[in-house]
């Protein structure tokens, strides 16, 4: 539906374009039938949840800065807190896709020796 929508964005000339004219009524019946129907998204204790994926937003913190703390299993100590994924990513000689995803699942890792984790924080 989108590229129907763009071919009718008068960029050339109608009565020489090559590109074939698409019924403007029929394309505004769709549109306003495609908008009126339910909302993909729900709210379900509290959060955004996505109905055609079945499961929540990930990212209910899009807008806010992230910063990372690398914690200690065992004590729940921090070790060290990292002003940004590349920073983290840096330090401890990693991706930083692998610095997201195991700040956002949790997933344990030794680190001199010891089981740690990384977990996301919101910048003040």
């Amino acid at each position: 539906m989108i590229e129907r929508i763009l071919n009718q964005m008068n960029s050339n000339r109608l009565s020489t374009s090559k590109v074939p004219t698409i019924d403007r009524t029929l394309l505004h019946t769709e549109i306003v039938e495609l908008l009126s129907e339910p909302s993909n998204y729900d709210i379900r204790n509290g959060k955004k949840y996505i109905k055609s994926l079945g499961r929540h937003v990930r990212h209910e913190i899009l807008n806010k800065a992230l910063a990372v703390q690398l914690i200690d299993l065992e004590s729940g100590n921090i070790i060290e807190t990292f002003n940004s994924f590349n920073d983290c990513s840096k330090f401890l000689d990693i991706s930083r896709p692998t610095v997201s995803n195991r700040s956002l699942k949790g997933i344990c890792f030794l680190y001199k020796g010891k089981s740690v984790y990384l977990k996301r924080v919101v910048k003040d």
